[in-house]
């Protein structure tokens, strides 16, 4: 958030982080469909999340989590910006199966600039929704809220046609843990290769 101010502490058993953004609350226009799911989300990960507005033209969010496990922090490398590893491309190879099922294996992230194109992936090898189809989501490393539209959509286009969307997840795994978030059907493989 730009102009936002960000604290946050962490103790052996709970973390919290208070934002503060003195810009002004958007609310979503019509054309926005793929906005305004980030506080559900966060509030459905989080123990507490509580959005106010101490005064006029600042919002404030609180979110408040206790750990699992205890917290790690890393010190002696003042100045010297982390190094993470690059994601993974966003891809999704597909075929037919003999049997006639349409299968898709998707990895990298899922989200507002890739949905589009998984809605798309999905659709042809599906022929529309006339064949049935299962989404191999092991390799996906973030399902964002547009990534889940795509995967209703997609579902209510193979029921239109008598068919069924097979939605493959690793517990424990981005895909896995929001398509229990959102009641989104999926059963549980093992990681592709």
């Amino acid at each position: 958030m730009p102009g936002a101010t960000v604290s946050w502490n962490v103790h052996s058993s709970s973390a919290w982080v208070d934002t503060t953004d003195h810009g002004t609350w958007r609310p979503p226009g019509p054309a926005d469909g793929d906005r305004g799911h980030g506080l559900m989300v966060a509030g459905q990960v989080v123990d507490k999340l509580q959005v106010s507005h101490p005064i006029a033209r600042v919002t404030t969010v609180t979110l408040r989590h206790r750990l699992r496990r205890p917290a790690m922090l890393a010190s002696g490398h003042q100045g010297e910006p982390a190094a993470y590893p690059a994601e993974p491309p966003f891809t999704v190879d597909t075929s037919i199966a003999a049997g006639s099922t349409a299968r898709a294996l998707v990895g990298g992230p899922v989200d507002i600039s890739t949905a589009d194109l998984l809605a798309r992936r999905l659709l042809s090898v599906s022929r529309g929704g006339t064949l049935p189809l299962v989404a191999d989501l092991t390799g996906v490393t973030q399902l964002a809220s547009a990534g889940v539209r795509v995967l209703y959509e997609v579902s209510e286009q193979l029921t239109g046609h008598g068919q069924e969307l097979t939605l493959v997840t690793v517990r424990g795994s981005p895909a896995h843990l929001v398509l229990d978030l959102v009641r989104l059907d999926h059963v549980t493989g093992e990681k592709s290769a």
